[in-house]
This record gives structure tokens, C-alpha cells and sequence, in this order.
């Protein structure tokens, strides 16, 4: 019967960060080496739940106070105290430099930050020495410098964290792998983890790793196999990322999915690089990818029979999509689903049909095979009465 096969697509709720109008009304520098900002925000924007303090300075760690209170003349309300923002780019790619608040109807909010400036050791080393009268050296002395940083405040802005309704999206499901094998070997550029995978051809867009180490940021390619003409098995690249799982304090972030185009492979490799680290101790592997569902027309009460697997079935071409499309439309999209019984081999089918069935067939192959062997010895005969023949024609000698 006619059917179409589609990906399963729905609306979804994302959570969006929208930067709000607003105008800084002042700053000042407080005794204790800290600012405070006071920043009001435009009469039609909504109510912000983030503040955001943008600098080009690097490798810091500072505290702030937010306090907020509805219009001049008001009292102030604490809506945040002690919150940390950081850089730590001179170890890893770690940074926050943004405050939560909770809900609040708030239109203006003073922000201080506390340890605005900063004294720390400098990269270069004076060097001073004392000659003698022979004009050789007699001493040197080297001196840490200091330098003093002021964090410069580039833009204070207010935000607004919410969610909203996506437009319709494929559904993502996860798909179980036939099997995994992790090895630890050495590559062009160090040590690397190399991950084996197995699938049963599954529509792929992404794999996730599942590990207990921490602390990391790897970079990571996937690849293909890909068997050559002379049946050498080669590696392709489809797909390039990194692996990271930082865990500090109260900051946890990870990023443990490596996404590429859809496909449907038999087996891939992942390599993670390792350098001078540990590698990576990775217990298990899930792959993602869409989840399709096949529509046709089915009558009340009715039972149906879904046949699938015989590769030297041609594909059934039907007019089914504007047909469906057209009674979809019309019922607003709805579509029933219906429950599937456990998979069971199809008793009736006789494999492969045409020229490629011919092949597999056991009969086939042991009649061909008869008829080869008979051909052999058949020659074989033929050759050595010639053999003979040509032995008892040959002349006595005088």
C-alpha cells in the first residue's frame, strides 16, 4: 500500500538570552578599591534577571553586589551579594562575567565591584650588577617588577534570560551502537585515545561520550572507513570538535557531543587527543540522530505487516506525499500512532531474487562446482593422452 517515509518534526521551547535597553546614570570610585555602577533601565524594557560586565582584561577574579529598587525615591532591595565573575584563560578556556538575579520588577540597580584594581607580578625581571676595576662583573642582582591592573569596564549591560516557541525542528532520538573498542596509541602529534565504533547503519547527526575523568578540553576528529578498490581499508575525516568536562567550584560545564552531517556508516573512529595528559577513561559511547516515522493511510480496525531489510527490493515510488500532505493540511496536522509488535523474521522470504539471489543459492553453487571439477579432470585426461600418444609416435633410432 503507498507510504511515505519523513522525519518526525516538532515545536519546542528554547531558552533565549535577550540584551535589554538601558543607560548608565553614573559612576564612582568608593574607598576599599571599588566602583559603582548605577545603570536604569528604558520604561518599555522588560524586567532583566542577568547582568552582564563585558572587559578585554584577562586572568582575573573579582566580586560583585547587585542591589536593585523600582524608581527613584525608593529603597534599595540586595538582589545579589558576592558573586563572583572570572577569567582563567592563562590556564583554561574557563570565564563568567555574567550575575544571575532572581525575579524582580527593579528599573534601576546599582552594581559594585569590588577589587577593581589589581597588583601582580610582571613577566620581565630587572637585572642590576656591579663592575670591577679589571671591568669584569662582579655581582648581579635581579628584581621581580609589579604592575598594577585596572579592570576598564568596557560595556554594562542588563539582560533578560526567557524561552520561547521554536519554529517545527527535527526530533532527536538516540540510537544504540552494536559495539565500542577504546586503545591508546601514538599518533602524529602524541598520544591519542582512538575509539572504535560499530553501528547498525542508524541515521547519525551525533556521538556522545560518557566519562569519569575531569578537567579536560581535547581536541577530537571522526572518521569513516572507506575500503578501497583493492579492498584496503582507509579513514576519512567527516567531522572535527573538541571534548571539555570543567568541573570548579560551582562551575560545571561540559561538552562531551561531537556532531556532523548525516549519515548512516557501519563503523567509525573517533581519535581524542591526549599530549602530556591523561587519557581519557571513556565507559561508554551513544549515538543521536532523527527519528523518522512512516505514514500511509490505514483503515479502522485493521491489522498491517511491515516488511523491511531485503536489499534487492527496488524502492516503491508512489504519489502518497501529496496525498497525505493534502489530508494533513486539512486535519491540522494530526496523526495517530500505532502500537508495533515484537520483530520477527519473515518465514516466506527467500532471500536475494534475480541475478545476486542466483549466487547465494546453495544448488546453484554446488551444480557449478561439479561442473568445474568434471572440466579439470576432463583436461587432465586429455592432456596425458596426448602425452602418451606423442610417446609411441616417436621414430626408434638407427
Amino acid at each position: 500500500m503507498p507510504f511515505i517515509i519523513e522525519k518526525q518534526q516538532q515545536t519546542r521551547q528554547e531558552t533565549v538570552v535577550e540584551t535589554l535597553r538601558s543607560d548608565v546614570k553614573s559612576l564612582r570610585a568608593l574607598p576599599d578599591n571599588r566602583v559603582e555602577v548605577l545603570v536604569a533601565l528604558d520604561p518599555d524594557a522588560p524586567a532583566a534577571n542577568l547582568v552582564e560586565i563585558e572587559t578585554k582584561l584577562r586572568d582575573y577574579e573579582k566580586s560583585v553586589n547587585v542591589r536593585g529598587r523600582q524608581n527613584d525615591g525608593n529603597p534599595w532591595l540586595e538582589l545579589a551579594a558576592n558573586q563572583p565573575v572570572f577569567d582563567y584563560s592563562r590556564f583554561m578556556d574557563i570565564r563568567r562575567c555574567r550575575v544571575e538575579l532572581p525575579d524582580n520588577d527593579c528599573r534601576e540597580f546599582m552594581i559594585e565591584i569590588n577589587g577593581i584594581s589589581d597588583i601582580r607580578n610582571s613577566a620581565f625581571v630587572a637585572i642590576s650588577g656591579s663592575m670591577g676595576g679589571d671591568g669584569l662583573p662582579v655581582a648581579e642582582f635581579g628584581r621581580t617588577l609589579t604592575e598594577r591592573r585596572d579592570m576598564r569596564i568596557d560595556r554594562l549591560r542588563l539582560l533578560r534570560r526567557t524561552s520561547r516557541e521554536t519554529p517545527e525542528r527535527d526530533i532527536e532520538q538516540e540510537w544504540p551502537l552494536a559495539d565500542f573498542r577504546v586503545s591508546h596509541e601514538k599518533g602524529k602529534s602524541g598520544m591519542e585515545t582512538r575509539v572504535f565504533i560499530k553501528t547498525n547503519r542508524q541515521p547519525l547527526t551525533g556521538l556522545s561520550i560518557l566519562t569519569s575523568s575531569r578537567n579536560f578540553s581535547r581536541a577530537c576528529r571522526l572518521q569513516r572507513e572507506q575500503i578501497q578498490d583493492m579492498g584496503q581499508t582507509t579513514w576519512a575525516d567527516i567531522s572535527t570538535g573538541t571534548f571539555s568536562f570543567i568541573s570548579f567550584r560551582d562551575i560545571e560545564q561540559r561538552d562531551l557531543t561531537i556532531r556532523f552531517p548525516e549519515t548512516r556508516e557501519a563503523a567509525y573512529r573517533l581519535l581524542i587527543a591526549a599530549g602530556d595528559g591523561a587519557p581519557l577513561e571513556i565507559s561508554a559511547i551513544t549515538g543521536h540522530g532523527p527519528a523518522y516515522q512512516l505514514l500511509f493511510l490505514a483503515a479502522p480496525g485493521q491489522s498491517y505487516s511491515l516488511y523491511f531489510g531485503a536489499e534487492g527490493v527496488r524502492a516503491p515510488v508512489f504519489d502518497a506525499a501529496s496525498v497525505l500532505g493534502t489530508l494533513r493540511k486539512s486535519r491540522g496536522g494530526q496523526i495517530v500512532q500505532l502500537s508495533l509488535e515484537a520483530m520477527a523474521p519473515n518465514p516466506n522470504f527467500g532471500g536475494r531474487g534475480g541475478f545476486a539471489g542466483m549466487l547465494n543459492s546453495p544448488l546453484l553453487l554446488g551444480t557449478g562446482l561439479v561442473l568445474v571439477l568434471a572440466v579439470l579432470v576432463w583436461a587432465i585426461i586429455s592432456a596425458l593422452r596426448r602425452v602418451e600418444s606423442h610417446t609411441d609416435d616417436k621414430p626408434e633410432a638407427q
